[in-house]
């Protein structure tokens, strides 16, 4: 299957370390653009290995666990 840009987006970057420079993040400007191509989009189901968390950001596992 062909799939915009060929390669696999994040939609973790908003609270990644890295996140602004991330080269995958998985924008609202990727989402229009890739329709505008009518291709899918193949983005990450679990954080990679790459994803570091911003201080201050709570694990959405542990919020869950905890309610």
């Amino acid at each position: 299957m062909i799939c915009y840009r060929d390669k696999t987006f994040c939609p973790f970057w908003k609270d990644c370390e890295s996140g602004e420079k991330c080269k995958i993040k998985f924008t609202e400007q990727i989402e229009k653009d890739a329709e505008e191509f009518g291709l899918p989009v193949m983005v990450y189901t679990e954080k990679p290995e790459c994803f570091i968390k911003k201080e201050g950001i709570k694990d959405e596992n542990n919020s869950r666990k905890n309610n």
